[in-house]
């Protein structure tokens, strides 16, 4: 595929009109949420939700006319196909499946309007609403009492239900949801991804008449937004979130955010081989370090040790010299009382004292690693 591709206005409607969104991206090597971007700036109408479904099974369907060009709208766009993330083929291949998967309208997830009927720990989660803990942005924070939902009470019914659609699509794709340590954790391609929906707040400057929650004195309030965002918690280099957005509410994007786990679980997996793979590598270097600094240490020990030998032989070879100048005196002088006795010890002395340095304490190895600090 040539790095950049050309393309009219009438060529991207007739395509995207002809196949699904996916099916076009493909041929131009992009992902649907660009091809829908470049139909935005083209001003491309797009099929509707159920469309391609309804085509599939012969019901009517009816194609939106391609509007007439408007002056500020561009005629032509020039697509450049992007790599597939720099994942192996066989990766690949799993993401691409599940995109498929989740881009058929038969599995579209679709949320209800009631609670009735939820998800086990959808209900956990609502019956202790009453004891969540409020942040300082007044969202409610249930800590280990139920799934991670940090948003403020007028969004809690609204996360329960987009939790309640996500958790059971989960499920029914084999991906058991549970809850760990507070955290809501899915098992996705055998891989532990914790996630949860956080609404974000405003940040305003306090000014006289505005009435704060709290006592103290501070010169910001935060007020809440109503925009859910469904997050990642993990760590790992790729998408994390999907957000509300202008026109995007994330009920119309669980499918997405069910292809953004299974995505993540296979990042994160070859993220932790490459990550073992480091760990070895420092390992092996680690111990190669600490070798050299061993051998270093058992070379200043051994001559520190033969510096203090030498130094105590060269004092026995001064004693050796001064016993037999004592020895010599004493002939020449006659026997003196108790002078043989003393030679006799001084001799004894010093022959031990030689005989243990002829006999060095062999500083090895592995010595040095039992007493070293390092």
């Amino acid at each position: 595929m040539a790095n950049q591709i050309p393309i009219t206005r009438e060529e991207l409607y007739e395509a995207i009109w002809s196949k699904p969104a996916i099916a076009v991206a493909k041929d131009y090597g992009i992902s649907d949420v660009a091809v829908a971007k470049i139909c935005r700036k083209l001003d491309i109408p797009k099929p509707s939700l159920g469309y391609w479904a309804k085509k599939k099974y012969g019901k009517r369907v009816r194609q939106k006319p391609l509007p007439p060009l408007k002056p500020d709208t561009p005629d032509s766009y020039t697509i450049h196909p992007t790599e597939s993330d720099g994942l192996p083929k066989e990766i690949q291949d799993i993401i691409d499946q599940q995109r498929d998967f989740e881009n058929d309208e038969a599995n579209l997830i679709t949320v209800k309007e009631s609670l009735r009927g939820s998800h086990s720990l959808v209900s956990q989660t609502s019956s202790n609403l009453t004891k969540a803990y409020k942040d300082m942005y007044r969202r409610l924070e249930l800590r280990n009492e139920g799934l991670d939902i940090l948003v403020t009470k007028d969004s809690t019914r609204r996360s329960l239900l987009i939790m309640d659609a996500l958790v059971k699509a989960l499920e029914h794709r084999g991906y058991p949801v549970s809850i760990e340590e507070g955290s809501t954790t899915a098992l996705v391609q055998d891989c532990k991804i914790s996630f949860g929906i956080t609404e974000a707040v405003k940040r305003i400057e306090l000014t006289e008449g505005i009435e704060v929650e709290y006592s103290w004195e501070r010169e910001w309030e935060y007020l809440p937004t109503g925009k859910l965002s469904l997050e990642i918690k993990e760590s790992f280099h790729g998408q994390k979130a999907i957000r509300d957005g202008k026109t995007q509410q994330l009920e119309n994007c669980l499918n997405r955010f069910i292809l953004l786990l299974v995505k993540a679980a296979e990042i994160m997996k070859i993220e932790k081989v490459e990550r073992e793979a480091r760990w070895r590598e420092y390992e092996k270097e680690r111990e190669i370090e600490q070798l050299a600094r061993w051998k270093r240490e058992l070379e200043k020990v051994r001559t520190e040790q033969l510096s203090k030998s030498s130094a105590e032989w060269q004092k026995c070879l001064m004693m050796r010299a001064y016993i037999s100048a004592v020895k010599a005196s004493s002939e020449a002088q006659g026997d003196q009382p108790g002078i043989n006795s003393w030679i006799e010890w001084a001799t004894e002395k010093l022959s031990s004292l030689e005989s243990q340095l002829l006999k060095p304490e062999l500083v090895e190895l592995d010595s040095i690693k039992t007493h070293s600090y390092w």
